[in-house]
């Protein structure tokens, strides 16, 4: 008789417990300029690998190709809506030598704080033959890196010891982008929500 008792107690208490409802996760557009001219085989892997790594911090991510839908291109951005400029040309030499995958540019105004991600597309094709990985997979890193300098900040604010805003990437972070876990940290990834979130407005 008491075991019955107990075990009705359980069930009631565990009955009345409302599930917490969880926020939903921000979501950033990004606009493709593909002046390199990739395959959509490999336009598509890079979003698969971007959407892969902004997913394990929560982070939606929806794509308009602008050679597809020039319309979509043309209206004004909304909030976390940027461009994807992939380069074909290379980056000027001023850097001492070191690879550079990419930048990003901000807007003149507090109101459009987040604009441009460039990648320099024959970096990325150097660079993944050089440690033997996919050059989508280092096009995707490249990509991930430079939306954390959108949020981030600068080199300074933005960088880290390791993960994927680790400044000069070495074997170990190419290998870890080979298998798809070169990730944010979870103070990074919280940073970054919070400046979507701010974007929108909420």
């Amino acid at each position: 008789m008491r075991l019955t008792k107990w075990v009705s107690l359980i069930t009631t208490l565990t009955g009345s417990v409302t599930p917490a409802i969880s926020a939903p996760r921000p979501t950033m557009i990004i606009r493709i300029l593909d002046q390199a001219h990739l395959s959509s085989s490999k336009i598509q892997k890079m979003e698969r690998y971007v959407e892969h790594t902004l997913a394990a911090i929560d982070v939606d991510v929806k794509w308009v190709d602008c050679a597809q839908s020039m319309d979509a291109c043309k209206s004004q951005r909304g909030p976390n809506e940027f461009w994807l400029r992939i380069l074909a040309q290379r980056p000027p030499n001023v850097n001492g030598g070191v690879d550079l995958l990419g930048f990003t540019q901000h807007g003149d105004t507090p109101a459009d704080k987040i604009q441009c991600v460039n990648i320099f597309h024959p970096i990325v094709e150097e660079i993944s033959e050089r440690v033997g990985s996919d050059s989508h997979q280092i096009l995707g890193a490249a990509v991930v890196h430079e939306i954390g300098h959108l949020y981030l900040g600068t080199n300074s604010q933005a960088h880290s010891s390791a993960g994927v805003m680790r400044g000069a990437w070495s074997h170990r972070e190419f290998e870890l982008a080979s298998i798809g876990e070169l990730n944010f940290s979870k103070e990074q990834g919280e940073r970054i929500r919070t400046g979507m979130n701010a974007a929108s407005g909420l």
